[in-house]
Formats: C-alpha cells, structure tokens, sequence
C-alpha cells in the first residue's frame, strides 16, 4: 500500500471526528466559508455561496464549513460539506493567512501595551480582537503608548522609584496650585510626554523593562 511505502504506520485507533477533518482541510482551504444570513455562506475571496440542497448539513447550518467542491449552476453551491472550526484554520498555511492590529492600548494588569489582532484567509475574517501582546509586534508605537498612557497618566505599577517620586512632586504642586489659585505650576501632558520621550530608551515599552532598568532611569527621570 502506499502508506507503507511510504514508511507510515497504520493508526491502530480510530481517528476522531476533529483529525479526519484538520487533515482534510489542509487541502481545502480555498473552499471555507462562514455563515452570513439568509441560506448564505461567505467564502474566500468574497465568493457568497449556499450549502447543496441534499447535504445533510443544508438544515444544520454550521457556522463555519468547507466543502470538497465548490459548483456554479443556477448558484454557486458547496458540495460534500463538512462542519469546521475556525481555528483549526490557523498553523495550516500561514502564509496565506494576513494578520491586522488595532486598536494598541495600555493594560495596567499586564503592564504591557495589548492590540487587537484580525486574521484572515484570502479577505475572509478567521478571527478577530484577539489580544495580543503589541511590543514585538510595532515596537515603536508601543513605547509612545507606553509613555502617554503608562507614564503621564501615572498607570504604570512598575516599582520604580521615579515613578513615586513623580507622583508625590505632581500632587505637591497641584495641591500648591489650588492653594495659590494658579493653574500654570504644573507642567501640562504634552511636556510630560516629551520630558520622558526624550529620555526613555528605545526598548522599553514595559512596566517589567522599566524595572528591570531602573538604576539607569531613576537620575534622568526624576522630575524637579
């Protein structure tokens, strides 16, 4: 047989549900497709398709299926239809796959700047807003988000100690300014961000390499 040509062993177990259909999909990636609305399945490369009417998943409707051919007669119809889950998709064929981030936000538990990440396969959405980790990703952009929304904002819980002595400096002079009925003591966002902008090296954008640098900081990030 050719498997054993091939120095493969037969499974002595039966293969589950979930295996038969990963390893069909890795050769159907091209005929996936999520339920829309109205019959209708979205596809890759936005082909809108329906479930052949004597599927036995026609009256299931899986969110996500794929099919062992895709036909157009009257309709585009997917024939030989199978239920999948989307994230089986993922690890396949990446190189089909484009991933887009949004959104980059500070994440006071994590102490690092999280986005929100969108796969698709061939304009079809497989996934979306799932959290990702965005200092790898786009180191620069999360250093500046690390700034304004770590530093300025004071929502950084790294224990340095420039950042306390900061934030008791600030609240001193905003105590001041309400006492003195002045609104120009404190230095304003904008020069708070370029203060640490300037100083920060380029790879911190964490509150654990803040930590772990703190000797270095502490000096040229107090403010005065």
């Amino acid at each position: 047989m050719l498997f054993r040509s091939l120095g493969l062993k037969q499974n002595k177990q039966a293969a589950g549900y979930d295996a038969v259909h990963r390893s069909l999909l890795s050769g159907l990636l091209d005929h996936v497709a999520q339920w829309d609305e109205d019959r209708e399945y979205l596809g890759v490369r936005n082909r809108r398709l329906q479930i052949f009417p004597g599927s036995s998943q026609l009256k299931k409707r899986p969110r996500w299926i794929m099919a062992a051919e895709v036909v157009e007669t009257s309709k585009v119809f997917a024939r030989e239809v199978a239920r999948i889950e989307p994230d089986w998709i993922l690890g396949i064929n990446d190189a089909l796959l484009k991933r887009h981030y949004h959104e980059p936000h500070w994440h006071m538990r994590s102490g690092r700047v999280m986005a929100f990440e969108r796969v698709s396969l061939l304009g079809l959405t497989i996934s979306d807003r799932k959290k990702v980790h965005y200092g790898p990703i786009d180191p620069e952009t999360a250093r500046e988000v690390f700034i304004r929304s770590g530093l300025v904002e004071n929502r950084c819980r790294a224990r340095v100690g420039f950042l306390e002595e900061n934030a008791r400096s600030l609240a001193a002079i905003e105590k001041l300014e309400a006492k003195t009925r002045r609104r120009d003591l404190a230095a304003g966002e904008q020069v708070l961000y370029d203060f640490y902008e300037e100083r920060l090296p380029a790879h911190i954008n964490t509150s654990k390499r803040s930590e772990e640098h703190t000797s270095e900081l502490q000096s040229q990030f107090r403010i005065s």
